[in-house]
């Protein structure tokens, strides 16, 4: 932990030589790059996901994208990205940008096909983000079945995680990614209450974070356990180097 050395030597708690680094690598560096932000212009940023994200069957097994007729969230995702569209176009000042996994036909496709139909120029597709500059910069993030969701816990930024359409179909229970967020402040359930955060977000500053409790729990889980201390006097030390 970088951060927390370079704290306990101006402070002159110890010497330098008598302090050892533990703790996942991962975490240290997420939180390192959050403190790096500054205000710049708002902007929304979507970390995009394929219709079979989290579901395994014969045919989309190991596949970020459902064959033809197989399950997926296909009623999920149109509603999703037509709704952030649709507020792309209401708040033309802010940017929207549309994170890809990686670079494939059907991430292109499905986001050139919104892009057509609106025709704006406040969205953006990307495929690289590998020093966080999006992240940091994002005043809300969007995310399904990606751990991108845990690790913006570290940047202490909103987040929403849509949960609605098929994921209350009984078939799909079992591919619930994340279930541990469902009916928390950062879920949302139906497409209204994703449409009211995100907009109350963009025009309020409203922020959508879960508890120290809960991101500390989760981090945990998905990111591995911080020795010697916990996520609470980490993030509160970090803020006042």
């Amino acid at each position: 932990m970088k951060l927390l050395k370079k704290y306990f030597q101006v402070q002159v708690f110890v010497k330098k030589k008598n302090i050892d680094v533990v703790g996942p690598l991962k975490v240290d560096y997420l939180k390192e790059k959050s403190l790096e932000y500054k205000k710049i212009d708002k902007s929304v940023l979507i970390y995009m996901f394929g219709n079979s994200v989290g579901i395994s069957t014969k045919k989309s097994f190991g596949s970020e994208w459902s064959k033809k007729n197989d399950i997926g969230w296909n009623k999920m995702i149109d509603n999703l990205f037509s709704n952030i569209f649709e507020n792309a176009k209401k708040f033309k000042k802010t940017k929207f940008i549309f994170k890809a996994r990686y670079k494939s036909a059907e991430f292109i496709n499905f986001y050139n096909q919104f892009l057509k139909k609106y025709n704006l120029k406040n969205t953006k597709l990307i495929f690289e983000d590998s020093d966080f500059t999006y992240r940091k910069k994002a005043s809300i993030i969007i995310s399904y079945g990606s751990t991108a969701i845990i690790e913006s816990m570290i940047f202490d930024k909103s987040i929403l995680v849509p949960f609605f359409n098929e994921v209350h179909e009984k078939k799909f229970k079992e591919y619930i990614p994340f279930k541990e967020i469902i009916n928390t402040k950062i879920s949302c359930n139906s497409v209204e209450q994703f449409n009211d955060k995100l907009r109350s977000n963009i025009m309020h500053n409203r922020k959508y974070c879960l508890s120290k409790k809960q991101n500390k729990y989760l981090i945990e889980k998905y990111l591995g356990p911080i020795q010697g201390s916990n996520v609470d006097k980490i993030s509160k030390i970090i803020k006042n180097l």
